[in-house]
C-alpha cells in the first residue's frame, strides 16, 4: 500500500495560482483525447473516508481562466496530423510515422 499524508488546518494563508494544465491519459499513443487547459486554478475539495477495500478518491475542480488563447482544448493538438504533447516544451509534437 502506498503510504498516504493528511494535513489540515493551518494559519498560512495560500494564494491560488494559475497553472497550465494537461491530462494525458497514459496508455494513449497520441493526443486524440487529452485535454488542454492554458491558464487554470485547481481547488480540491477533500472529504476523506478511507478503508482497506474502497479506492481514495480526491476529486478536483479546475476553474479556466480566459487567455488571448482561449480556454483549453479538448483532442488533438493539429487537425492534419497525429501529435502527443510534450510536457517539457509545453507545445505538441507530430507523432512520428512508422514504417513496416
Amino acid at each position: 500500500m502506498s503510504p498516504l499524508r493528511t494535513k489540515g488546518g493551518g494559519t498560512t494563508c495560500k494564494t491560488l495560482v494559475d497553472l497550465s494544465i494537461h491530462i494525458h491519459p497514459v496508455c494513449e499513443d497520441n493526443s486524440d483525447n487529452d485535454v488542454h487547459i492554458f491558464s487554470g486554478v485547481v481547488a480540491a475539495n477533500l472529504t476523506l473516508t478511507y478503508n482497506q477495500s474502497d479506492m481514495l478518491t480526491v476529486q478536483f475542480t479546475i476553474y479556466a481562466q480566459p487567455t488571448d488563447e482561449g480556454y483549453g482544448i479538448v483532442g488533438a493538438g493539429y487537425l492534419t496530423q497525429e501529435t502527443l504533447y510534450g510536457p517539457t516544451t509545453g507545445t505538441y509534437k507530430p507523432v512520428p510515422t512508422t514504417t513496416e
